[in-house]
C-alpha cells in the first residue's frame, strides 16, 4: 500500500494521472459527505486557509453549540492558528463562551490527541462531534482518530464534515498545479503516518 501510494504521488506530481489513479483517490478524498444532523460539539482542525472555520460557523449557525479549534502552527500573516481562527469565528457571530482552543498541536496526531484530553480533563460530555476539515485531509484524519481513541480509551459518537476549495472539487483539482501539489503531499503524510504508526490500514478495508 504504501509504495502504491507513493507510486500515485509521484504520477501526480507529474501531471500522469491514470484512470485508476483517480478512481483511488475519489474514494479516498472525495467520498465524504456533510454528515451534520444531531451533533453537540464542532472540533475544526485549523489550516492555512479560512475554508474549514467557514464552515464550522454555518454548522453554528444552525445548531448553537461549542466550537473547539485545534491548531498551534503559525500561520503566515504571523498568527498562530487557532488565534487567526477563534478572531474570525468571533467577528462573525460565534460567542467567545462557546469557544474552545486547544493551541499546542502542530499536526493530525497532535489535534486529535488533544481534542480528545480537553474532552476528558474537562470531562465534557457530547452526544455527537463532528470533525470539521477539508476534503482531502480527512481520510488521514479518520484513522488518526481510530488509533487516538484506541490509546485513551473513550468512547465517543462522531462523524466528519468535509470542506472544499474551489480548486480542490473531485471535478477540477487535477486542472491546477496547486491542486495536484495537494493532493500528492496528502498521499505521502498518509504513507508518514502509516510508516510512524500513527495509524494503522490495509488495502482490504478498502474496494480497490
Amino acid at each position: 500500500m504504501d509504495n502504491l501510494l507513493l507510486q500515485i504521488a509521484s504520477r501526480v506530481r507529474k501531471n500522469q494521472i491514470l484512470e485508476e489513479d483517480l478512481k483511488i483517490l475519489n474514494q479516498l478524498f472525495f467520498s465524504y459527505y456533510e454528515d451534520s444532523a444531531n451533533f453537540s460539539l464542532i472540533v475544526v482542525l485549523a489550516g492555512d486557509s479560512l475554508n474549514r472555520i467557514k464552515k464550522a460557523i454555518q454548522l453554528y449557525q444552525k445548531k448553537k453549540c461549542p466550537i473547539l479549534i485545534s491548531g498551534g502552527s503559525i500561520h503566515p500573516s504571523g498568527e498562530r492558528e487557532w488565534k487567526w481562527y477563534s478572531n474570525y469565528a468571533l467577528e462573525h457571530g460565534v460567542c467567545s463562551s462557546d469557544l474552545i482552543i486547544e493551541g499546542e498541536s502542530m499536526n493530525t496526531y497532535e489535534n486529535l490527541l488533544n481534542t480528545i484530553k480537553i474532552i476528558q480533563k474537562k470531562n465534557l460530555s457530547f452526544s455527537r462531534i463532528v470533525f470539521v476539515s477539508s476534503s482531502q485531509h480527512l481520510f488521514r484524519v479518520s484513522l488518526t482518530l481510530l488509533k487516538v481513541l484506541q490509546i485513551e480509551s473513550i468512547p465517543i459518537c462522531y462523524t466528519f464534515c468535509a470542506t472544499y476549495a474551489r480548486n480542490m472539487t473531485k471535478e477540477n483539482w487535477f486542472f491546477s498545479n496547486s491542486g495536484r501539489k495537494e493532493i500528492a503531499s496528502e498521499l505521502e503524510k498518509i504513507v508518514k503516518y502509516q510508516l510512524t504508526a500513527y495509524f494503522n490500514f490495509s488495502p482490504s478495508e478498502l474496494n480497490f
